[in-house]
């Protein structure tokens, strides 16, 4: 389904689409969810170094890997280079099964 954009999300000043700064705990909760619901309905691992959606909460691809990083330390995912998976005692809301 087409995403529609207006003038409105366009920075004309600074030339580049403007969507609202996520929090690091809303970037957190996005990653988690992308890598639950991906690893559980399609296996295997998800990219999350991914530049659109570092430009949608506002931030770089290399703050989102930090992030992702932080989770695989606690033990949520795996995380290897700019690709995660679940494990197996992730529930796909930050706590374990």
């Amino acid at each position: 389904m087409p995403l529609q954009f207006s003038s409105r999300h366009y920075d004309f000043k600074h030339s580049k689409w403007v969507f609202g700064k996520a929090s690091d705990e809303q970037m957190e909760l996005l990653i988690q969810r992308k890598v639950y619901w991906h690893t559980k309905l399609l296996g295997g691992t998800v990219w999350v170094g991914d530049p659109t959606e570092a430009l949608y909460v506002e931030t770089t691809p290399a703050h989102i890997l930090e992030i992702a990083g932080q989770l695989a330390k606690r033990g949520l995912l795996t995380l290897q280079a700019e690709r995660a998976s679940a494990n197996a005692t992730f529930d796909g809301a930050g706590g374990e099964v």
